[in-house]
């Protein structure tokens, strides 16, 4: 059974997380996320993270109730976004990508492939930074698409 949901706790740490899109901003604020259990922890991921910076957030995770991590990535989200948009829409070479999409836990854009189908890789490769790629080959994948807006 899944754990019931504070929902005061919840709101309490959403507003900690727009605090800190806003104090990173655009350029810098990449991704967070709101773990309750097993302990209420809220973790964030920005480009360049200050310790002045850390340390305000975390007086107001501790004011909302919850833990702070700060990771510190290579990318905003704005920039793998970015990435994410110079494909959309446009057919990769071959049918081995099932799917792909951003991949904020990693940092990167993940694509998965049936297979290992170095036409796909390569033209990925010639439109996103190697380190913002992860590829997944999972044989028995099923299709996907993605959503545009």
């Amino acid at each position: 059974m899944a754990p019931d949901i504070d929902w005061e706790l919840q709101d309490s740490g959403l507003a900690v997380l727009n605090a800190a899109a806003s104090s990173f901003g655009e350029k810098r604020f990449a991704s967070g996320q709101i773990q309750q259990a097993p302990r209420p922890t809220i973790h964030l991921y920005a480009v360049d993270p200050t310790q002045s910076e850390v340390m305000a957030l975390d007086q107001a995770a501790e004011k909302a109730g919850y833990g702070l991590t700060v990771t510190s990535v290579r990318y905003s989200y704005a920039e793998l976004l970015a990435f994410y948009e110079q494909l959309a829409g446009t057919d990769l070479p071959g049918n081995a990508c099932t799917s792909y999409g951003l991949d904020v836990g990693t940092n990167a854009l993940r694509f998965t492939l049936t297979r290992l189908d170095m036409d796909v890789v390569s033209y990925v490769l010639g439109h996103v930074p190697a380190d913002a790629v992860r590829i997944t080959i999972e044989p028995r994948a099923p299709r996907a698409f993605a959503m545009g807006r």
